[in-house]
């Protein structure tokens, strides 16, 4: 990946179609950390790192491509050549005595040793062959894995993020509401010593008053409970405090098309793609399982030295010995008591299934694809509803306060309409944190999350 700043600071990025997930953590913090608030883009930093190093999802997917790849290793060692030395030296008592002999027995004490290199070659094994296409299989299905807990992860990871803002902007709208409750309370109090408001008025705006206070406090907990799942994410806690960033107009505006993105998920979809590798795994099973009812071939040699300082047998001279061969070995399985043919058939009942875990991820990646698109679509509208919502608030804050500063409105006008303001700000910021959501929830289940949809991430939530 290639970053280069220029003085507008412009970043050109040049990055692979399917980016590491690391490779997107450190573009998306690049980006924020020129559009975003130092303490914002830190937090964003520092929570992302420890996300990438210590979520265990990722990290269990990293170690089954390193399981996968060592059994790879295995499979491929049963078809290259084995060579192995041994030896041996010993010190040898014998005593012995010759039926109807005249000579009395003897003891003899000698020494002896002996090595030999051993070497063999499958030419013929096709089990082995089979075993080898199978593990490779799985080292890509293990892969694509990985590929799926990447891009779910920053999905993930970008949607705690953003529901942390709209937490952020609740706290604010709720807050509002409060101080406009409190100032109704403080009036009524006034009026209530004046005898221009009555008892029940005066409780009225003391209930309206509590619940506004009890409506901050269950923000302030929903706030709390979302950066919870950021810590859930990371492992640890946001060292600084997480601020909200004023939401400029929307730039997710992709034009996602229902089959299109049907057909894409059915190509791309890295979870299919994995079933789809375990089945080719499961067919190699079964080859693999027939493949031990075939003969196997080998090339085999050996060459031994033995050196013994006395005969085998009494009265025998020590002689040193010197063997060598060069041969085929041919294995052919004649009957192995029916369990041969039993694993065969659960082989292909394993392929069976694979074949339905194939139509299983299709159908929950559809799912998850429809649940998204649909998701997207009412943010969308949402958002530019609220949009136009926030315009009008704002211009009618506007007309309260000159009305107010020419006596012709009161403070209570202007407090009003700075709560129709925070609380549309609010249902805005959350319709954009919905959408932003749904659009990489949409992206990573084609695997397809990259530069230019970070660029868009970045512009959404700026300093103002």
């Amino acid at each position: 990946m290639e970053i280069e700043f220029s003085k507008t600071k412009k970043i050109v990025f040049t990055i692979s179609p399917y980016m590491t997930i690391k490779s997107i953590s450190y573009a998306l913090v690049g980006l924020l950390i020129l559009h975003s608030p130092p303490g914002h883009a830190s937090t964003f930093l520092a929570q992302l790192q420890l996300t990438l190093e210590h979520e265990p999802s990722l990290i269990s997917s990293q170690r089954d491509i390193d399981i996968s790849s060592a059994r790879k290793d295995q499979a491929l060692g049963e078809l290259l050549p084995k060579i192995d030395l041994s030896g041996g030296m010993n010190r040898n008592r014998r005593n012995y005595q010759q039926k109807q002999s005249l000579f009395p027995s003897s003891t003899e004490y000698y020494d002896s040793n002996s090595w030999q290199i051993n070497f063999s070659q499958p030419i013929i094994n096709f089990a082995a062959i089979f075993n080898l296409r199978q593990n490779l299989h799985y080292l890509d299905q293990a892969n694509l894995i990985k590929l799926a807990t990447e891009q779910e992860l920053i999905a993930k990871y970008i949607e705690t993020w953003m529901s942390i803002q709209s937490a952020l902007a609740n706290v604010d709208a709720e807050s509002a509401k409060k101080d406009y409750a409190a100032s109704e309370l403080s009036k009524a109090k006034i009026g209530h010593l004046n005898d221009l408001v009555n008892e029940p008025e005066l409780i009225r705006a003391q209930a309206e008053f509590d619940i506004a206070s009890s409506d901050v406090d269950q923000a302030a907990s929903e706030l709390e409970i979302a950066i919870s799942n950021l810590e859930l994410l990371s492992g640890q806690a946001p060292s600084t405090e997480i601020a909200l960033l004023e939401p400029k107009l929307d730039r997710l505006n992709a034009p996602f098309e229902t089959n299109t993105q049907l057909e894409l998920s059915n190509t791309l979809n890295p979870r299919i793609n994995a079933a789809k590798k375990a089945a080719d795994a499961a067919k190699q099973e079964i080859q693999k399982q027939s493949a031990g009812l075939l003969p196997t071939l080998e090339l085999v040699a050996n060459y031994s030295e033995k050196k013994q300082q006395e005969g085998d047998y009494p009265s025998q001279s020590g002689y040193s010995d010197k063997a060598g061969y060069v041969g085929l070995q041919l294995n052919i399985p004649i009957f192995s008591g029916g369990g041969q043919l039993a694993k065969k058939k659960e082989a292909q009942a394993q392929y069976e299934k694979a074949l339905s875990d194939i139509e299983k991820e299709r159908r929950n990646a559809t799912q998850r694809l429809k649940q998204a698109l649909q998701e997207y679509a009412s943010a969308q509208r949402r958002q530019r509803a609220m949009h136009t919502s926030l315009s009008a608030a704002q211009l009618e804050l506007v007309a309260a306060r000159r009305s107010r500063d020419f006596g012709n409105g009161s403070d209570i006008e202007v407090f009003k309409a700075q709560l129709q303001v925070a609380n549309t700000k609010r249902d805005e910021i959350k319709a954009i944190c919905d959408k932003v959501s749904a659009y990489f929830n949409i992206k990573a289940n084609t695997a397809s999350i990259n530069e230019a949809d970070i660029q868009q991430l970045a512009e959404i939530f700026v300093e103002p």
